[in-house]
């Protein structure tokens, strides 16, 4: 019977153990003792969420879920696991925030083409029909024998270097909060990448590929497709799934939970691994590092200086968030928010207008209006210095400037939250998924009882880190693992 210790108490740590333990307890007591061990006092790392006393619910790291795809609906059952199917606010494919989005150049939000109509007709940011565009996509031979491209790159061939600039450009901006002239078509988006390979067209790809089969296996699953929930999260912040997580995993016997103490080092002598803490050791047999990739290379021992150095070669980048509440200011035109090219001489990188989605976050005594406005990334030194140095004042008064000038909110908040999220969002520059491969390659050959998770590799929202966890479960445990 083995024992297991996950460093990193995350939605991927959590999600690790919560499987490990949820599908022990179905009679194939394989695993015998689950150790998660969190640096900070609190857990969710990157799902951060503030609750006022008046009902106010501010987000400071990902804010919803989507509901599709086997990762969407693996989110799903696992809030049904959890019994949260009655804190669940939805939002629905036909509500204006998942119809109308919008990029800000110019001066001005311009609508992104949602119908046929306007797909047709071309219009700001746009200089030709998107139907055009996409008629001369099929017809443009595709560059097949490629190992990887960068996003722009890949775009600008296939589609021309106008939705390079002012479609992928803000939408992988919003995302990753990255710059596509580095980050990789393969990593971030590979079924376009393999549609190029394979079809010499993403249309033909598209049109050619196989429909995802999906089993509707739970009752909110289902709930959810014959609804047609777009997106959604939870009536006390998504902060709400990570202590669900917690709370149920408290309850068992096999789960250890150890707050507050980092992981300072990994030692792996004869299929065992010394997990070495500021005040403990364990000796478990398989350890799951969910933690930045840099930051597990600092875990392992120098007898291990190639793995080290590959983990190493991952960045990430770091964004502000700021959550900025407003008392009676009029909304915007109803949509998701604005994103923002970077080409234009801003210092944001989008609005979300949060009231819109989620009403029901908003406070309780008196209307209100919430906006959360996104800035750094990728350019976050070049515009505020290195986050250890940067001005909080600097940030906060660039942020309502970014409300000011693209939404003409000249009033004064009610409140404003700031977050300086550091190395927050891995970047998957070109050859991330090679270097991942080498990674993996490495602790196989090598026959290292870790597995590596987290957003640091394939993936970076909450839905792809829950079900990676459950596929590494699933494969480091065969036996142990049965399906829901």
């Amino acid at each position: 019977m083995a024992q297991v210790a996950i460093v990193g108490g995350g939605a991927t740590g959590l999600a690790t153990a919560f499987y490990l333990s949820r599908y022990a307890h179905y009679g194939r007591h394989i695993v015998k003792k689950i150790i998660l061990l969190e640096g900070a006092e609190d857990v969710g790392g990157w799902i951060q969420t503030t609750r006022m006393p008046d009902g106010a619910v501010f987000e400071h790291g990902p804010r919803s879920l989507r509901s599709v795809g086997k990762s969407g609906i693996n989110t799903l059952e696992l809030a049904e696991a959890l019994g949260l199917e009655d804190e669940i606010l939805a939002v629905r494919r036909g509500h204006p925030v998942m119809k109308y989005r919008f990029i800000y150049m110019n001066g001005k939000r311009h609508a992104v083409p949602s119908n046929l109509m306007s797909a047709i007709l071309p219009g700001p940011p746009f200089n030709q029909s998107l139907v055009w565009t996409l008629i001369k996509e099929v017809l443009k031979a595709g560059e097949k024998g490629l190992k990887d491209d960068t996003i722009h790159n890949f775009v600008s061939r296939r589609l021309g270097t106008n939705l390079a600039d002012y479609a992928a450009d803000p939408v992988v901006r919003g995302i990753f909060a990255g710059d596509i002239r580095e980050l990789s078509i393969k990593a971030v988006a590979p079924e376009l990448f393999e549609f190029e390979q394979k079809h010499g067209s993403i249309i033909v790809g598209g049109l050619r590929r196989k429909k995802e089969k999906l089993e509707l296996s739970s009752d909110l699953v289902k709930k959810a497709m014959g609804e047609k929930w777009g997106i959604w999260s939870l009536k006390k912040g998504l902060k709400q799934l990570a202590e669900a997580m917690e709370k149920d995993l408290r309850k068992r016997n096999d789960v250890e939970i150890v707050t507050g103490t980092k992981c300072q080092g990994l030692t792996f002598s004869e299929g065992k691994v010394k997990v070495k803490t500021e005040k403990k050791e364990y000796t478990v047999d398989h350890v799951f590092s969910t933690i930045f990739a840099p930051n597990t290379a600092q875990l392992l021992p120098i007898e291990h200086v190639d793995l080290k150095k590959k983990l190493s070669k991952i960045q990430a980048g770091t964004v502000a968030v700021v959550n900025v509440e407003y008392n009676g200011v009029p909304m915007p035109d109803p949509g998701f928010g604005h994103l923002i090219p970077s080409k234009e001489p801003e210092k944001n990188l989008g609005v979300v207008y949060d009231s819109m989605g989620f009403p029901g976050h908003d406070r309780k005594d008196k209307k209100s209006q919430r906006f959360t406005v996104m800035l750094g990334g990728a350019w976050f030194n070049k515009l505020f210095g290195p986050p250890e140095y940067a001005k909080n004042a600097e940030i906060e008064d660039a942020a309502l400037t970014s409300l000011r000038n693209q939404l003409g909110i000249m009033e004064d908040p009610e409140r404003t939250i700031l977050n300086v999220q550091k190395n927050c969002i891995p970047q998957y520059k070109l050859g991330h998924t090679k270097l991942c491969d080498d990674i993996w390659s490495y602790t196989k050959e090598n026959k290292l009882p870790l597995s590596l998770l987290g957003c640091s590799y394939k993936g970076v929202s909450v839905n792809d880190c829950i079900y990676n966890a459950r596929l590494e479960v699933a494969r480091v445990f065969p036996d142990l693992f049965r399906p829901t």
